[in-house]
């Protein structure tokens, strides 16, 4: 839980007046050069920056703490923030976001409580793998979308991370993620009541292949692309450039000075966000490609080299230079080809025969519960206007916004 009231302390400190303080007393006041003798504090350092990038970087450190904010346990009179001799507090907020898309927010958290009551009845949780399955589709979807429409291939939680601000985790919390996950839910359980044992078996023998464990390599990889204008200009130099740093970072790893872990959060991070902690790509087939829909597939030049290893694992390979840079990759474990039969793959074959009526049944299901369902709307503006005691509500600025309750739609990039 923020402490609001610390922050409140440390945005007024932003408003002490300078003349307050001298170069004995704040470090800020000292000299940072002297040009013909006349100092160049370092307050004025920080005057120069504020004044060029000073709100945006206020509204960023005040979001940041903000969106950690539980503001179901926050009192209508605690103080969400002071600056320059204001305070504002969470009743304050409520009242200038409820001048505008109160109706849309009433909306969908009715049909919020319409699917979470369905879920109810019918016996329902949405836990953690019901989250993952509706995340997998969603990223389904998406990649499915960039394929047909002949686009570059972007993993999933990289477009999450710059279109919705989110980590995977974090919007798999998302009121209108679970919604989604809730009605989806309630459809495939309909469904699986209605498909027969036939029918189960007919899908799964025709696309037995897609379900059946292929062999594959349990891989961690650090890879680091060429500067494109030195491979331009000489790209012998800069191959035996990026090979050298490869080998020296292997040399550190070996050494455990430090681990591949911690090498991997500072150096390869950047290039392949989809993989896993400490840069596991989890299990990779033979043609290089990843479970992660997206995700960069390893070159043919370093697979070959990874299934050439047979001894004791895991195995810290030499870095090997491709296309387009160098990879420096660890074989963890090796996994053989398995027939699988219909019982363990059960529900994936469920999802997958559902996969082209998926929306069709989702929209009947919630055209059914929303029929059903008696919901007596009151009066929004008197309920407001109760709400606020005459008072006039702050003006929001444009910057702040109400995250919507119904989910993105990634399908469309």
């Amino acid at each position: 839980m923020i402490n609001l009231r610390f922050l409140s302390f440390f945005l007024c400190l932003a408003v002490v007046a300078p003349e307050m303080l001298t170069a004995a007393d704040d470090p800020a006041l000292k000299p940072v050069a002297t040009v013909n003798g006349e100092a160049i504090t370092l307050r004025q350092v920080e005057d120069a920056m504020l004044a060029k990038e000073g709100v945006e970087q206020l509204q960023q450190t005040i979001t940041s703490i903000i969106e950690q904010t539980d503001w179901t346990r926050l009192k209508d009179d605690d103080v969400v923030l002071a600056i320059a001799g204001r305070t504002i507090t969470r009743r304050d907020v409520a009242l200038a976001l409820l001048r505008g898309g109160a109706g849309k927010v009433r909306q969908d958290l009715i049909q919020i409580t319409i699917v979470n009551q369905a879920l109810a009845k019918a016996g329902v949780t949405i836990g953690h793998d019901e989250a993952d399955a509706e995340y997998h589709r969603m990223e389904t979807r998406f990649i499915a979308d960039l394929k047909a429409k002949g686009q570059d291939l972007i993993d999933f939680a990289s477009y999450l991370r710059t279109t919705e601000g989110k980590e995977p985790d974090a919007f798999k919390r998302d009121p209108g993620f679970l919604m989604l996950a809730g009605v989806h839910a309630l459809v495939i359980k309909r469904a699986a009541d209605e498909f027969t044992a036939d029918d189960y078996q007919h899908w799964f023998d025709l696309h037995r292949t897609q379900y059946d464990q292929q062999e594959a390599l349990r891989l961690a990889s650090i890879f680091i692309p060429y500067v494109p204008e030195a491979a331009k200009r000489d790209p012998q130099a800069e191959i035996n450039r990026l090979l050298s740093v490869m080998t020296a970072l292997r040399e550190r790893i070996v050494a455990n000075d430090p681990g591949f872990a911690q090498t991997f959060e500072g150096f390869g991070r950047a290039y392949d966000s989809s993989a896993g902690k400490g840069g596991d790509l989890g299990w990779v087939k033979r043609d290089g490609t990843r479970d992660t829909l997206g995700a960069r597939p390893i070159p043919s030049v370093v697979m070959a080299e990874a299934w050439a290893q047979h001894g004791p694992l895991p195995v810290l390979m030499r870095p090997i230079a491709h296309a387009t840079g160098v990879e420096l990759t660890r074989v963890d474990a090796r996994r053989d080809f398995r027939a699988v039969t219909l019982n363990e793959v059960k529900a994936r074959v469920l999802d997958d025969m559902l996969a082209e009526q998926l929306d069709a049944r989702t929209k009947q299901m919630i055209t059914e519960l929303t029929a059903m369902a008696l919901v007596d709307y009151k009066s929004l503006p008197e309920v407001i206007r109760a709400r606020s005691g005459g008072m006039v509500p702050l003006t929001v600025a444009p910057t702040v916004t109400v995250a919507p309750v119904a989910p993105p739609a990634p399908a469309k990039p």
